[in-house]
């Protein structure tokens, strides 16, 4: 439509009548202008905008240059190359679990640095989001209290996660409140100067520090969990059995309680 609009007026700006003027003869010692130039401006416009119909035509029913895409599946691997730039991605999809019955005790656990750093890190994460849920900063928060359980009891945290994601139905809110309790986790002066320092100047230093990091402070909270080499990238963290999401047992807490926040925490400091 638009295409067509713009031919029509290119032609009646064309052949709108225009006064008959005498035709003059230049001196012999001026210069002519190139023909395209003494051409009538409406002229000029209708060929303006016909040419740039047909670029617009163009560039609308091409089809747009795709990225090659890997797609890997259970049942083969097909590969679409369309552009010189590759992609890793995959099928969405589920994976059965292993039963509830063999959850092993977490409690018994660690991370490298032994029991007390983990019993450390469970205190500081309780009072980081007991503090926020109870402290409001908006009208539309609503206070929660804490749990009666011990502080360095990892059902407490539970307690509480379980609480937010009841009294908030907006999933937004609990992944904003989450990623409140993770940025308070840490001084301020890393987190702006991570960017800069490591994760642009040193994406694959930054990105295997970052993987080492989470196996020795995060074990108390995912349960056993490893570093290993992903094809697509430098490093990545393999959590062999979640202990938040079969603790809480609810696929919806674990992703926007913990697994959507961390990801734009982290995706936010390294990219």
């Amino acid at each position: 439509m638009v295409v067509f609009l713009w031919l029509y007026c290119g032609l009646a700006m064309t052949l709108q009548a225009r006064p008959i003027k005498p035709e003059i003869k230049p001196h012999a010692n001026h210069t002519m202008a190139p023909p395209l130039l003494r051409r009538p401006p409406s002229l000029i416009i209708a060929i303006i905008i016909v040419a740039s119909s047909v670029i617009s035509s163009y560039a609308l029913t091409s089809p747009p240059r795709l990225p090659t895409a890997i797609i890997a599946s259970n049942n083969a691997n097909t590969e679409t190359s369309t552009s010189r730039l590759y992609v890793k991605t995959y099928k969405a999809g589920t994976i059965e679990g292993p039963p509830l019955s063999s959850k092993p005790d977490y409690s018994s656990i660690h991370g490298p640095f032994g029991s007390f750093l983990d019993r450390y890190l469970t205190i500081l994460f309780r009072d980081r989001l007991a503090s926020r849920l109870r402290h409001t900063r908006a009208s539309s928060e609503i206070p929660i209290p804490d749990s009666q359980l011990p502080y360095d009891d990892f059902e407490g945290i539970i307690d509480i996660t379980h609480s937010m994601n009841s009294l908030y139905s907006n999933r937004t809110v609990v992944q904003t409140l989450a990623q409140d309790v993770l940025i308070s986790l840490f001084p301020p002066f890393i987190l702006d100067r991570f960017p800069s320092w490591f994760a642009k100047p040193f994406p694959v230093f930054s990105s295997k520090m970052c993987a080492y990091a989470t196996v020795a402070f995060g074990t108390w909270l995912m349960g056993e969990c490893e570093v290993n080499d992903i094809p697509f990238a430098s490093q990545g963290v393999l959590v062999k059995r979640c202990r938040f999401l079969e603790e809480s047992q609810c696929a919806s807490v674990c992703v926007n309680s913990c697994k959507v926040p961390t990801q734009v925490r982290m995706i936010t400091y390294t990219i």
